[in-house]
């Protein structure tokens, strides 16, 4: 329960702005509250990976991994707004020295408003009732594969930030506590809270352990989920 509430305090606003975005009209060129699938089908992936996501991990890789508060602290919201117009009406903007704090939030809410969420169900509740690592492969494994290569290339991504938690203070259950309400959407309801702290320990466990549950990056390794893992292995140096 603690997390949860946490999770709300620390992100207040990213969890009113994603949950106010979602009731936008959809354009033709939006990033953001579309659909991975829709992303794909209209050109704006590459190599499997949206090109607003890569976009803002570059930045946050290259700038912002020892910042103290990343993904914690909010940045400015008009600059906030400001991005993701431009991302919105089809734009790449070039972010400034001072946005890590900003692309940092944007970050979380382009998974935050992603329709059904990273992990939809009933993957969701098919992971929370598993607890050995073959079995949680095997769900991961059976995700679409659109969501498949966005939360592997989002878990090492973090993994990466979590290795400059001495920095950052973002450990991998920090991580999971401002994470998890973005990747798993769980419905209002009695359960929530306890759902809710669930899911935050799966995504921690999967960060500590992706050596084992998600070995070689992509195990089910299709010729474009290839080319996802050389993209990733690539963008790092």
């Amino acid at each position: 329960m603690c997390c949860t509430i946490k999770f709300l305090l620390v992100n207040l606003p990213d969890f009113f702005l994603w949950n106010f975005c979602l009731v936008q009209v959809e354009t033709p060129r939006a990033v953001f509250g579309v659909p991975l699938v829709s992303l794909r089908k209209r050109g704006q992936m590459r190599q499997g990976l949206p090109l607003v996501l890569t976009h803002i991990v570059e930045f946050v890789e290259k700038h912002g991994l020892s910042k103290s508060g990343l993904f914690r602290v909010g940045g400015s919201v008009k600059r906030w707004k400001e991005l993701r117009k431009s991302f919105d009406e089809g734009g790449f903007p070039e972010f400034d020295s001072w946005d890590i704090l900003t692309s940092a939030s944007l970050l979380k809410v382009f998974f935050g408003e992603l329709p059904g969420g990273l992990i939809p169900e009933p993957h969701r509740t098919q992971l929370l009732k598993e607890e050995l690592n073959q079995a949680v492969r095997t769900v991961l494994n059976s995700l679409p594969e659109e969501h498949f290569n966005v939360l592997c290339y989002l878990m090492f991504f973090l993994s990466r930030v979590a290795a400059e938690s001495h920095l950052n203070l973002m450990t991998s259950k920090n991580l999971s506590i401002v994470f998890g309400p973005n990747i798993f959407h769980i419905p209002f309801g009695p359960t929530m809270v306890e759902e809710q702290g669930q899911c935050n320990t799966l995504i921690e466990h999967l960060l500590d352990n992706l050596i084992h549950l998600l070995p070689n990056m992509y195990p089910n390794a299709s010729s474009s989920n290839t080319a996802v893992s050389l993209y990733y292995v690539i963008s790092l140096f």
